[in-house]
């Protein structure tokens, strides 16, 4: 809750409209929150978990990552909110991973090999992704189509990590 609010607070020092909403947040202020989201009136609305999923406003073209997350499910819960097909922007929806999501569990609209057969490694059929080291960019090549900047190949073995830390699902 604390990093949301801050989010917020940055977004508003640089002139932003930004609101934080949580759980506790009264639903009034909340329902009045997303309509002021829809309408564009509010530009960022910041919130831990209340947002990542069940919630369907077409108008939303950017999603912000703040925290990472070893779920696949969660990771592309949260970037599907700017990737309506119903929506006019769908095809230019922006995600801006700021933990290392997308490097870890791929493209969201990647092809992927799914299994009935119990839990097993969920593979991805397309190209390997890296953060570039110059923009930020995540793409696949040896190239940044960003920067130009030359990429380096994020070993498998820490893709999972950030930093000096695992990261991994807390119960």
């Amino acid at each position: 809750k604390a990093h949301s609010q801050s989010i917020v607070e940055r977004f508003k020092t640089a002139g932003i409209s930004a609101a934080h909403v949580d759980g506790k947040t009264p639903m009034a202020e909340r329902a009045s929150m997303l309509t002021d989201l829809a309408s564009g009136q509010l530009k960022i609305a910041s919130s831990c978990e209340l947002l990542a999923e069940g919630i369907d406003i077409p108008e939303i073209k950017c999603v912000v990552m703040a925290r990472p997350t070893a779920s696949l499910v969660v990771c592309y819960q949260q970037a599907g909110r700017c990737m309506r097909p119903v929506s006019s922007h769908a095809a230019t929806a922006m995600i801006l991973d700021h933990v290392g999501n997308i490097v870890r569990h791929g493209y969201p609209f990647a092809d992927r090999e799914w299994s009935l057969d119990g839990v097993q490694e969920r593979h991805l059929r397309g190209p390997t992704l890296q953060a570039c080291t110059k923009c930020h960019a995540v793409v696949p090549g040896k190239e940044c189509p960003e920067c130009g900047n030359a990429l380096t190949p994020i070993p498998p073995e820490t893709r999972g990590v950030v930093g000096e830390r695992e990261v991994r699902e807390l119960p």
